[in-house]
C-alpha cells in the first residue's frame, strides 16, 4: 500500500463508519420510537384501568351512600312511628286525666247541688214552720181578741 492510497482507504473506512453510524442512529431512533409507542400504549391502558377503578369506586360510594340514606330514612320512619305511638299514649293519658278531673268536678257539682237542694228544702221547711207558727200565734191572738 502506498501512502497515496491511505487517505482513500481512510475515506472509504470513514464513509463506511459514517454509514454504520447513521444506520445505528436510525435503528436507535426506531427502537426509541417503538419503545415510546409501547410506553404510550401502557400509559393508555393504565389510564383506562385507573379510570375504570375510579368509576367502580364512585359506583360503590354511591351505593353505600344510597344504602345509608335508605337506612337513615327507615330509622327516621321508625322513630316517627315511635313518636306517634308515644304521642297517642300521652294524648290518651291526658284525656283519661281530663275525664278523671271532669268526673271529680261533676261529683263536686252534684254534691253542691244536692247540698243546695237540701239547704233549700231545710229553709223551706223552716219557713213553713215559722209561717205555721206565726199563723197559730195570729189565730191565738185573734181568738184572744175575739175576732
Amino acid at each position: 500500500m502506498t501512502l497515496k492510497n491511505v487517505p482513500k482507504q481512510q475515506e472509504q473506512i470513514s464513509k463506511k463508519d459514517e454509514k454504520e453510524l447513521y444506520n445505528a442512529i436510525d435503528q436507535s431512533i426506531a427502537h426509541q420510537k417503538h419503545h415510546e409507542h409501547e410506553l404510550r400504549q401502557e400509559f393508555e391502558i393504565a389510564t383506562k384501568i385507573d379510570h375504570d377503578i375510579c368509576v367502580q369506586q364512585e359506583m360503590e360510594a354511591k351505593e353505600t351512600l344510597y344504602a345509608l340514606v335508605d337506612a337513615s330514612e327507615q330509622s327516621l320512619a321508625q322513630h316517627d312511628l315511635e313518636l306517634k305511638k308515644e304521642l297517642k299514649m300521652a294524648i290518651k293519658a291526658d284525656h283519661d286525666k281530663c275525664l278523671e278531673i271532669e268526673n271529680k268536678v261533676k261529683n263536686v257539682l252534684d254534691d253542691a247541688i244536692d247540698q243546695s237542694e237540701q239547704h233549700r228544702i231545710y229553709h223551706e221547711e223552716e219557713l213553713k214552720r215559722e209561717f205555721e207558727e206565726a199563723n197559730r200565734v195570729d189565730v191565738a191572738n185573734c181568738q184572744k181578741l175575739g175576732v
